[in-house]
Order: structure tokens, then C-alpha cells, then sequence
């Protein structure tokens, strides 16, 4: 049968890696029918790694129509 392996991060998250074929693969086999492993990686997966950077490079930005709102002070003229 064949097997489908999944890379499991330790954040959590699960990603497809490969399709393993077994030799019956379009004969009397049509796909992994269930049949799933994950492999274990020690690192966050690559959304979460780019989700950390952002928020550790971005400081928090101010409201931009507070302070210089146009239409906040009165018109001259």
C-alpha cells in the first residue's frame, strides 16, 4: 500500500513531504488509503519562523489618522 509522509514541526503543524509508491500503485492500489507517516522535525515550520520575525522586526505602528488626520483641525480660510 502506499504511504504518504508528512513532516510534523514542532509547532504543531503539519506539511505534506512525499508520496511513497508501492508496487501495485494504479493496478489494484489507488492511493495512501489512510495510510500516513510523519516524520518528527525539531524546528518551527516556516510560516511560524516568518511570523515570529515579523512581529519581532515590525514595532507597533500608531493609528496614522490620529495625529495627522487632515480633517481633525479646522480649515484655514
Amino acid at each position: 500500500m502506499c504511504t504518504q509522509i508528512n513532516n510534523l514541526f514542532t509547532c504543531g503543524h503539519r506539511g505534506f513531504r512525499k508520496f511513497d509508491n508501492c508496487p501495485q500503485f494504479g493496478k489494484t492500489c489507488f492511493g495512501a488509503g489512510g495510510k500516513h507517516r510523519d516524520d518528527v522535525i525539531q524546528d518551527l515550520c516556516r510560516d511560524c519562523k516568518l511570523r515570529a520575525h515579523d512581529a519581532r522586526s515590525s514595532p507597533a505602528r500608531k493609528d496614522p489618522w490620529w495625529e495627522d488626520d487632515p480633517w481633525k483641525h479646522k480649515r484655514k480660510g
